[in-house]
């Protein structure tokens, strides 16, 4: 038997805002009206090309702008890529940070090494580096639009939305969720139809890129004769290429319908869906 389809149903989570405030706890002020903070340097990702510094009285996870006055621990002037892991820094700016996850610390003026650690001392901090890596920080859902060429010349067209699980993190580092389940893509009322002339290659637009995708596709004929007590029909599994990091449906004809799940991180996923 295969499985039937699930009614129409939306459950939504609150968002939150992005705030500014003021660094507290943990920041001594210093001559200049300029604020220190203790942290440790903690990079990230295949080459360390990612970064954020944790500051050693309170926790707080953050990344800074960095200043072009960067000291080693006897005054010599290096750059950013000086840096290692396990680095106690002292950092010097005006104390307000942007208030997402992780923080955003624009106004630093000045970062000196204070002690060079070692990579070590930064494993205790392995699960604040994988939930940032790993997580999703946005709540605004990716959308997908599609590039074909017609008669006409190159035509983009909206796709359109259906059930979705959403997690990210809010500015607290707090996984918030956003779920909407609809109905099977063949009982959709309403999806966008390509109206394609002749058969041609479709280029997949997200405007955030997913880690990965998967696209069926149905003969749109499929539609007339199903409803939401119907079984599932087996649908096509289609394969798309990759080029310059886009996915492109080669060869797309018309009368069909396509069903695209984008997926991030380690559960978000929406469906788009659209006619050709």
């Amino acid at each position: 038997m295969k499985p039937k389809c699930r009614n129409n149903k939306r459950i939504w989570i609150t968002i939150t805002v992005v705030a500014v405030v003021l660094l507290a706890a943990a920041c001594h002020t210093v001559g200049d009206d300029k604020v220190k903070n203790t942290v440790m340097y903690v990079p990230y990702g295949k080459d360390a090309e990612h970064y954020v510094m944790i500051d050693q009285h309170n926790g707080s996870v953050f990344t800074v702008t960095m200043p072009e006055n960067i000291l080693d621990s006897k005054d010599r002037k290096i750059t950013k890529d000086d840096l290692k892991k396990g680095n106690i820094l002292i950092i010097y700016g005006d104390g307000i940070m942007l208030q997402t996850y992780p923080g955003q610390y624009p106004g630093v003026t000045k970062i000196k090494v204070k002690e060079e650690g070692k990579p070590s001392d930064a494993d205790q901090y392995q699960d604040v580096v994988e939930q940032i890596s790993s997580g999703i920080k946005s709540a605004v859902r990716p959308y997908l639009s599609l590039e074909y060429q017609d008669g006409l010349g190159v035509v983009s067209a909206a796709s359109t939305e259906g059930g979705f699980r959403w997690s990210y993190y809010d500015k607290n580092g707090d996984l918030q969720s956003s779920i909407a389940d609809t109905a099977h893509i063949l009982a959709w009322k309403e999806i966008n139809n390509l109206n394609l002339s002749q058969a041609s290659d479709i280029t997949l637009n997200f405007s955030s890129q997913p880690d990965s995708i998967e696209v069926i596709c149905w003969t749109s004929d499929m539609r007339t004769d199903f409803s939401d007590t119907s079984d599932v029909p087996d649908g096509e599994k289609m394969k798309p290429e990759s080029e310059e990091n886009q996915y492109v449906l080669k060869d797309v004809k018309p009368g069909s319908i396509y069903q695209v799940t984008g997926h991030w991180g380690k559960d978000s996923y929406v469906n788009y869906g659209f006619l050709t």
